[in-house]
C-alpha cells in the first residue's frame, strides 16, 4: 500500500504533547511494519514539520526525524 501523509502525522508521531499522537504513531507504525511500504511526502511538508520541531523538541531529536524523513527507505 501506498500514502501520502502530511506533516500532521508526523509532527504527531513525534510530538508526544500533541492531541492526535496516538493515531499518528498508528499510521507510522504501519509504515514500519510494512503495511504501508511507500510513503510520499514534498519538500514543503518536510520543512514544516522541521520548523514545527525545532520550536518544540531539542535540536538532536529534531535531526533524527529529519534523518527519518530523507534517508528512510520506502
Amino acid at each position: 500500500m501506498k500514502a501520502i501523509i502530511d506533516s500532521g502525522v508526523f509532527i504527531g508521531s513525534w510530538h508526544k504533547g500533541d492531541s492526535l499522537s496516538d493515531k499518528a504513531g498508528e499510521i507510522i507504525k504501519s509504515f514500519t511494519e510494512g503495511i504501508i511500504d511507500t510513503i510520499f511526502i514534498t519538500n514543503y511538508v518536510v520543512v514544516e514539520i522541521i520548523n514545527f520541531l525545532l520550536k518544540k523538541v531539542n535540536f538532536e531529536e529534531m535531526l533524527r526525524a529529519y534523518d527519518y524523513l530523507t534517508k528512510t527507505d520506502g
